[in-house]
């Protein structure tokens, strides 16, 4: 096993250290519950079921910095505070 720069194995290390920083984690999105459908800034509006693979790919390349990291095995988790959106405005959407 190769060292890394903190002495901790690859497992350990996300319990030491942030891993995320300087990520972006939440994105704001603007969705359709008539036709179920996301707005793809400036114009386009994409559908995606809720919790689907294509959302979760619409949500990452919205993410500022993506571009710098692979995720591997990403998914949705739920945020207590947001997990229901009664006043049908926009919803957040992030990586965990």
């Amino acid at each position: 096993m190769e060292p890394t720069a903190a002495n901790m194995c690859i497992k350990c290390l996300p319990s030491r250290v942030d891993i995320t920083e300087g990520l972006q984690k939440h994105v704001t999105i603007i969705h359709c519950p008539e036709c179920n459908s996301y707005l793809q800034p400036p114009k386009k509006w994409i559908k995606a079921e809720l919790e689907s693979k294509e959302l979760l790919t619409f949500c990452i390349k919205r993410l500022q910095n993506m571009n710098k990291v692979h995720a591997d095995g990403a998914t949705f988790q739920e945020d207590q505070g947001e997990a229901e959106n009664p006043e049908g405005g926009p919803e957040q959407c992030g990586v965990y």
